[in-house]
């Protein structure tokens, strides 16, 4: 099985994807990653913001190996992989201000 590595952040992806970040309410990001279709462990009990980066970060590498993403960067370097915005027509859920 080969496995590849690829480097992601969760706090662009969130953007990407209508929800919120860590910073404004780990609840409203759970809730966000839920109303993507986020399944198991998500819907039993409350997880940590790093837990839930976590899953954000298997969703974008999911959305990687299904050719759905967008990669932006330097090509001589290794490039962020981040959801693609033209895949999610997303209600924007991130209501809080930002810093």
């Amino acid at each position: 099985m080969h496995v590849e590595p690829i480097e992601t952040y969760p706090g662009a992806a969130q953007d990407i994807l209508g929800i919120p970040r860590k910073q404004n309410g780990i609840e409203a990001l759970q809730l966000g990653l839920r109303s993507l279709g986020c399944k198991g462990m998500i819907n039993r009990q409350q997880l940590t913001g790093d837990e839930l980066d976590a899953i954000n970060c298997a969703l974008v590498a999911k959305e990687y190996a299904s050719g759905r993403y967008l990669a932006i960067g330097d090509p001589s370097e290794i490039l962020m992989i981040l959801p693609n915005p033209r895949n999610y027509h997303v209600k924007k859920l991130n209501s809080a201000k930002k810093n």
